[in-house]
């Protein structure tokens, strides 16, 4: 898929009410932009932000609970929370931190933000981007039966109470009781 100027999207979210959908493209030039669009008529974004992130925008997650708040990531260091009701960019960005490397992934848990980056460090947000925690994730340990450390993250899991972090392992693992 491409966005109205034929750059490549790598990120995607539907708001909580799946009436509006963000995009994020790749850099374009000096440009990587967020398309937003109305899910009822998809063949034009009904605008654009395209100054919040200054290379590859690498995830784009709508707030769980809250309709109007986009919490986006690149490759540029920056995390930032958008006002999506807000057409204005200067004004719709409510919350921007350059966390200083670049992002590869992030997502809402709580009242609050998650992120890892492409060097496998892990961070912990609060709901204005300031940095709570940046646990080292290689230092879990993992269940009793398995043998192995772990290596990479590769995302995690919001149970009703807590955020688990799924991790993986270059090395063999026994994996057998």
């Amino acid at each position: 898929m491409f966005s109205p100027d034929g750059v490549g999207l790598l990120s995607f979210d539907a708001s909580l009410d799946g009436r509006t959908i963000a995009t994020g493209t790749v850099l374009n030039g000096e440009d990587a932009s967020i398309y937003f669009w109305d899910a009822r008529k998809p063949t034009v974004p009904i605008f654009s932000h395209t100054s919040t992130h200054s290379d590859d925008i690498t995830s784009l997650h709508f707030h769980p609970t809250v309709r109007d708040r986009l919490l986006s990531a690149s490759s540029d260091g920056l995390l930032s929370i958008t006002n999506t009701a807000e057409q204005d960019e200067d004004e719709a960005v409510e919350h921007v931190v350059n966390w200083g490397c670049s992002v590869a992934q992030t997502r809402w848990y709580h009242d609050g933000a998650w992120a890892a980056s492409d060097m496998e460090t892990f961070s912990l947000w609060t709901s204005e981007l300031d940095k709570i925690l940046e646990p080292n994730f290689k230092e879990i340990t993992p269940l009793a039966q398995y043998s192995w450390e772990p290596d990479y993250l590769i995302g995690c899991y919001l149970s009703e109470d807590r955020l688990m972090p799924i991790v993986g392992s270059n090395s063999y693992a026994n994996l057998t009781k």
